[in-house]
């Protein structure tokens, strides 16, 4: 089956998207041991794999549109002072999403790291399914 096949543009689709092998195989019609072999296939795995960065990259866009309003409804609970709970809550959800902002900065950092020192290789991937 070649990857211009409709089942291989819906399983590539799928998966893409962050579905399971499982539920990838469910969507597209074709079962759990067809996507586990696709995925075996180095070309189909690197569709999957440009998929699934485009996948992420619309999220990344969409949650950058949205944490200015986030930020801001944030900055509203905090000033309320008639509403201690709420600002506890605010409070907690900021500092929340500072330390995981960090902490994604440090791995990008050390992801980054490492492809340099192994000389701008891309990574190996296993073909294993969630």
């Amino acid at each position: 089956m070649s990857a211009t096949e409709p089942d291989d543009e819906l399983l590539a689709a799928a998966l893409g998207a962050g579905l399971t092998y499982s539920r990838a195989a469910e969507v597209a019609g074709v079962s759990r041991a067809t996507t586990g072999r696709r995925m075996a296939d180095a070309s189909f795995r690197a569709q999957v794999e440009r998929l699934r960065r485009d996948h992420v990259r619309r999220v990344e866009v969409r949650l950058a549109d949205l944490s200015g309003r986030a930020l801001d409804a944030l900055d509203d609970l905090l000033s309320d002072r008639d509403a201690p709970a709420q600002r506890l809550g605010a409070a907690k959800a900021v500092l929340d999403g500072v330390l995981r902002f960090r902490e994604a900065g440090d791995v990008e950092d050390r992801l980054a790291a490492l492809e340099a020192r192994a000389g701008g290789r891309e990574p190996v991937m296993n073909g294993a399914g969630p």
